[in-house]
């Protein structure tokens, strides 16, 4: 271990890591990795309710090896983190869980990565059914206030003939 010394208050110390000990760290980190991404679409769904946790959660993906979604095994558990993160956005309000969602479509939509293609498509085809609900509502809300004022109309011209 290295001693390095800014002032006479503060001591850092540098841990210079063997070949072996990076070796281990890197499989822990794949090891990791490969429980999160088998296990955040179950949490995601079991907690879906709970805007605080689920904007925790939603921020996990940030730290994984994003490259180990690409591999056959793990690639169904990016369809169910998609998912999931769907039912999320589609039921939630909450600015932060919806702030949550869109860095994640973000960081997974990063053009290095292999999954990027699929995960844009999914991020489209979300888009799309948000803008449809919308133009549904805005249909039904401009129907109501069509018929409002007619209904204000006639009440006018009955009241304007009496």
């Amino acid at each position: 271990m290295a001693r390095l010394c800014c002032n006479r208050n503060q001591v850092f110390y540098l841990q210079i890591l063997s070949t072996k000990e990076k070796k281990i760290q890197v499989e822990d980190s794949v090891k990791i990795t490969e429980h999160f991404i088998v296990v955040l679409p179950q949490l995601l769904a079991k907690y879906s309710k709970d805007a605080e946790k689920v904007t925790n959660l939603l921020q996990i993906p940030q730290y994984f090896d994003l490259e180990l979604y690409g591999t056959g095994s793990l690639e169904k558990h990016l369809d169910a983190l998609l998912r999931e993160v769907k039912a999320i956005v589609l039921d939630h309000s909450d600015m932060d869980v919806l702030e949550a969602c869109s860095r994640l479509y973000c960081t997974l939509c990063n053009e290095e990565l292999l999954i990027h293609n699929k995960v844009a498509l999914a991020r489209t085809e979300l888009v799309d059914e948000l803008v449809d609900q919308l133009n549904q509502l805005l249909g039904s809300f401009l129907n109501e206030v069509c018929m409002r004022s007619a209904g204000m109309r006639n009440n006018f011209s009955f009241l304007k003939q009496n």
